[in-house]
């Protein structure tokens, strides 16, 4: 698996196998700085922008601490403000001050390269190759209610209605607009899917591809039309079409339009990120379940 990022027609992937070890890498892609950020223990990687509202460049480093399980981040730039990043918001230091998430596409290396295939993709560099070939944490991810560290509260005491129906490490895509939060568990979506939904009164689509493990969150919103997405049989298109039922329109998994009425245009796709289930409904214990 890797975590993909396109920013001004530049593809770079960033595979989990490194952020395993890593969890965090400042970079630069299509000239625009990123923070790209991945908790092993919660199966989250979460893309920031790298810009701040000053202009100046945001730089994260891994503080060595946990807050429900979850990577705790630190500003090289001041060496105080803390994010967990689930939460995205300062702890100390500069409290309250958010990063702003990016959108970021999870999915296989095969899937990513077929899709960009002049992306870039992180390089094991000089350090040990033997170092990524192993999940450092054992068979953690697939011990369901197994946790090395302890949360607070529990999944039995979380008050949530559906926080011990998943398994903990059930795969979840997590949407939170406007404050209301919703999550598509992988294994409710079937082998693909495309889900039309309203979130925080935003309409979206989920495209879903469970052989590629992808789940990308667009806007349904465009030139002020809503529109209403289905599967469509493209053979020419990998790994699916879909074709949206006001206009025709064929559109692919990136989002653009193939053909039809809105042939050229592009669905805007909405910053988001999987989870394993027990994080998210930890950190939004409101949570709504598709």
């Amino acid at each position: 698996l890797v975590f993909g990022v396109v920013i001004n027609g530049e593809a770079r992937a960033y595979p989990h196998n490194i952020g395993w070890r890593h969890e965090i890498v400042n970079d630069v892609v299509g000239g625009h700085p990123v923070c790209v950020t991945f908790c092993p223990l919660t199966g989250t990687g979460l893309v920031f922008d790298g810009e701040r509202a000053d202009g100046s460049r945001l730089s994260l480093g891994v503080s060595g601490l946990l807050y429900n399980t979850n990577l705790v981040m630190y500003d090289r730039g001041d060496l105080q403000t803390l994010y967990p990043q689930i939460y995205a918001s300062g702890v100390n230091g500069e409290v309250g001050q958010t990063l702003d998430l990016l959108p970021v596409v999870e999915t296989t290396w095969s899937t990513w390269k077929r899709l960009y295939p002049q992306t870039l993709v992180q390089s094991d560099g000089p350090f040990n190759v033997s170092a990524y070939q192993n999940y450092p944490y054992g068979d953690y991810r697939t011990r369901n209610f197994f946790f090395l560290f302890p949360i607070r509260p529990t999944l039995a005491a979380n008050g949530n209605p559906y926080s011990i129906s998943y398994g903990a490490k059930v795969r979840v895509l997590g949407l939170r607009i406007d404050s209301q939060t919703l999550a598509f568990p992988f294994s409710e979506m079937g082998e693909r899917a495309a889900i039309n939904e309203t979130v925080g009164g935003f309409d979206v689509l989920v495209a879903y591809d469970a052989d590629s493990h992808l789940a990308i969150p667009y806007s349904r919103q465009v030139d002020g039309r809503t529109l209403t997405f289905d599967l469509a049989d493209a053979e020419d298109l990998f790994p699916f079409g879909l074709r949206d039922r006001e206009t025709g329109t064929l559109w692919d998994v990136k989002g653009q339009g193939i053909n039809g009425e809105l042939a050229g245009q592009s669905l805007r796709q909405i910053p988001a990120h999987s989870s394993m289930w027990f994080a998210w409904v930890t950190f939004w214990p409101d949570t709504d379940v598709w």
